[in-house]
């Protein structure tokens, strides 16, 4: 079935250690407003990632909340606005045809993007080979035998243009040669 937005919980429990690596720091205060898109705490070092407000609302706790381990863990608890239309509305435009590679990877890891495995690793540290090594293909993994197969299923059916630009830019990002996406059969 088609990829459908579910109404956002009353409450939302964003786990600072959502990555493998550091957690990041919260840099908002209980009872401050945010927008969806918003940065929300930043990145502690190279193997972290940032984390963005997934809703327009109001932070209602900076503290800790149980993580999958079953153990406390820093946290921020949001309470979305439930009349807010939840347009990301923190995005700075970028001229993808002026990046350099290195702008592409510091986009990456601007964004918080990480891995969909247990470990989520950050996908800027994929992303950056250890010095003296080169990448010449890149795979764009969509048949992992994970729980998430059909959401790269339905997600590579209705964003097949953007899977295509951003495999573009990341062969730009890593002066890679080729790239091959791969799919389930």
């Amino acid at each position: 079935k088609s990829i459908k937005r579910f109404p956002f919980a009353p409450y939302l429990v964003m786990l600072l250690s959502q990555h493998a690596g550091k957690p990041a720091i919260p840099i908002v205060r209980e009872g401050q407003e945010v927008l969806r898109g918003q940065l929300i705490a930043k990145a502690d070092g190279f193997v972290s990632a940032p984390i963005h407000s997934p809703v327009t609302g109001v932070v209602k706790e900076v503290g800790t909340a149980l993580d999958f381990n079953g153990k406390m863990a820093p946290a921020i608890i949001l309470k979305p606005y439930p009349g807010a239309t939840q347009e990301v509305l923190c995005q700075k435009p970028v001229g993808i045809d002026s990046l350099s590679p290195q702008d592409i990877i510091q986009c990456v890891q601007d964004m918080g993007m990480v891995g969909l495995g247990g470990a989520a690793f950050p996908a800027h540290v994929k992303l950056s080979p250890p010095e003296g090594k080169t990448v010449e293909t890149f795979i764009v993994n969509g048949c992992e035998c994970e729980p998430y197969l059909t959401s790269d299923h339905r997600v590579m059916l209705e964003f097949c243009e953007k899977i295509v630009i951003g495999t573009r830019l990341l062969l730009k990002g890593l002066g890679a040669k080729q790239a091959i996406i791969c799919i389930e059969d």
